[in-house]
């Protein structure tokens, strides 16, 4: 996917705009729970069809990251990775992978390690300040 830039938009409003409800053929898509970390703003996306079943397997979720960007000119854009694609970022909420099922690829899962990895790295060496300032 390419970068999708908007004149005069905020980051908010590319914030509002990505993650809104809509409907299209019989599918409705709900952002059910979104971060942003710095310019990535991860999603939980939640696809369901008109019957309440999931328009993707297995239970309609997906997580998807925004990398925002200012524009060179006047206006916010972003580029949409989904975690199927594997994106090179590892800011992800923890929380988001347990809501959302391992995604049958191996960049998906590989991605999944990667997320685990970086927050246990960053736990770590939170644990390591708050001793160093103990002593």
């Amino acid at each position: 996917m390419g970068w999708l830039y908007t004149f005069d938009a905020t980051r908010r409003d590319i914030i509002e705009d990505v993650t809104r409800t809509w409907s299209r053929n019989g599918v409705t898509s709900t952002a059910i729970a979104r971060a942003a970390v710095g310019n990535h703003l991860w999603v939980v996306f939640e696809q369901l069809k008109d019957d309440g079943t999931p328009a993707i397997k297995p239970d309609g979720r997906f997580i998807c990251l925004f990398i925002l960007d200012r524009g060179c000119g006047d206006g916010w854009g972003y580029k949409d990775v989904s975690e199927s694609m594997g994106p090179t970022a590892v800011s992800c909420p923890l929380k988001y992978l347990k809501m959302v099922p391992t995604p049958p690829n191996e960049y998906g899962r590989e991605w999944r390690e990667h997320v685990k990895v970086y927050w246990q790295r960053r736990a770590e060496r939170r644990r390591a300040r708050k001793t160093a300032r103990m002593f």
